[in-house]
């Protein structure tokens, strides 16, 4: 058992539902890191800072002494969301972590989210959730970044949504550096007839 947080729980909002009871519409949980995927999309969110198991108040099931991952379907998860209960001063911090992992009792299911206070949410394993470890490339090879504020993504992409799905970014490296953290992004979209074109930047900020 592990203790994750309501934002990690919140990452399942990434994907959208597909209709099936499948890994690829719940969150995998590995250490300290939640995972959602629908095979075009890959979102994970690691707890830097996690509260060690041994400060959780709610210890009534019997969990499996060596944590191993886990996938929690959709429906567990936003179970778990509404029933978080209320903070207050005496548990402001970790009333909003949940106990997640295998249990060795077969009735609660093959994993149980607990909530603090000890409601439990059964949970059944949706299937094998993809090698994400595989997927995730090699971020030392990714030498070019820029920051730019996602407020400012998410207005952009909205409106060039209207026009087409897909989005092309470019980026401007500097003639002398190779950098392109100090030049503006660009972006551009068209629709399908070809009657509009929809272009857009967003300067940088500084990592």
């Amino acid at each position: 058992m592990k203790l994750y947080t309501k934002k990690q729980l919140e990452i399942i909002k990434v994907i959208s539902k597909n209709g099936y009871n499948s890994a690829l519409d719940g969150v995998h949980f590995d250490g300290d890191t939640a995972l959602v995927t629908n095979g075009h999309l890959l979102y994970s969110l690691e707890n830097l800072n996690p509260i060690q198991a041994g400060n959780w108040q709610a210890n009534s099931v019997k969990w499996e002494k060596n944590p191993k991952p886990v996938t929690i379907p959709r429906g567990d998860i936003e179970t778990a969301l509404k029933m978080t209960p209320k903070p207050d001063k005496s548990n402001p911090e970790i009333v909003n972590q949940y106990a997640i992992g295998e249990n060795s009792g077969e009735e609660l299911g093959d994993s149980t989210i607990q909530l603090f206070g000890g409601n439990n949410i059964k949970s059944y394993n949706p299937g094998r959730f993809p090698d994400y470890k595989r997927v995730l490339p090699d971020k030392s090879l990714y030498t070019l970044k820029v920051g730019v504020d996602p407020d400012y993504l998410i207005r952009i992409a909205t409106q060039m949504k209207k026009l087409d799905s897909l989005v092309i970014m470019s980026f401007k490296p500097d003639s002398k550096t190779g950098d392109i953290q100090n030049n503006p992004v660009f972006f551009e979209a068209q629709d399908s007839d070809r009657t509009l074109k929809a272009e857009a930047v967003i300067m940088p900020k500084r990592i």
